[in-house]
C-alpha cells in the first residue's frame, strides 16, 4: 500500500483514502471521504508554510546555477 501511496500510484487523494479504508476493512461512504480530504488538506496547508526568507534563498541559489 504504501509504495503507491509515495510513488503517485493514485490520481487522486479520495482514490487513495477509499484504497486504505478498503485494505483495512472499512466501507466509507464519499462523504466520509470527502471529510478526510479536508482534513488532510487543512493538515498539509498548515504544516508547508514557506519560510519567511524562502523566496531570497531560492534566488540566490538560482543564480549559482
Amino acid at each position: 500500500m504504501g509504495n503507491r501511496r509515495t510513488t503517485g500510484g493514485f490520481a487522486t487523494l479520495e482514490e487513495c483514502l477509499t484504497h486504505i479504508c478498503n485494505v483495512l476493512g472499512t466501507q466509507v461512504d464519499a462523504e466520509r471521504i470527502e471529510a478526510a480530504v479536508e482534513l488532510r488538506v487543512s493538515c498539509i496547508c498548515a504544516n508547508l508554510r514557506p519560510r519567511d526568507d524562502a523566496v531570497e534563498t531560492l534566488t540566490r541559489l538560482k543564480v549559482w546555477v
